[in-house]
């Protein structure tokens, strides 16, 4: 589990390694006793999932709740090989400077940090806000 910014406080030091690991602990368990990651790949497969909890949030259980949904539709999405280089060079997002700086003031609303707050986004996360709506992890 890698943090996608700079932990500050005790507070946000507790949600990540409470809830949100959490919950990416059990998807990923959840998703092998499903069948999702064969239990026989289960042990030669790596796992690298990026977590992003807003400063603002302060429901655990959103937090909890969203990064374990994430968590199971990326798992999902990579054993399927979703989405396919076609795919994705089909859906992406131009992006100019002038674009990404449009994209910065645009205001997201999602529950996935567990608030109903902004986040700054760029075009280099809009390939996984396209495929995993409301969701940042990949």
């Amino acid at each position: 589990m890698i943090t996608k910014v700079t932990i500050k406080g005790a507070k946000q030091a507790v949600q990540m390694f409470g809830p949100a690991q959490a919950a990416v602990a059990k998807a990923v368990a959840d998703s092998v006793e499903s069948g999702v990651i064969p239990k026989d790949q289960a042990e030669d497969l790596v796992i690298v999932c990026g977590v992003f909890i807003h400063w603002l949030a302060e429901d655990d259980k959103k937090i909890y709740d969203n990064n374990y949904q994430a968590t199971l539709d990326s798992i999902s999405n990579a054993i399927q090989g979703k989405p396919s280089v076609d795919e994705m060079i089909q859906r992406r997002m131009p992006c100019t400077p002038s674009e990404d700086s449009k994209l910065r003031q645009r205001i997201l609303k999602t529950t996935v940090f567990g608030i109903q707050n902004s986040a700054d986004v760029t075009c280099m996360d809009m390939p996984s806000l396209f495929y995993e709506e409301n969701s940042f992890t990949t």
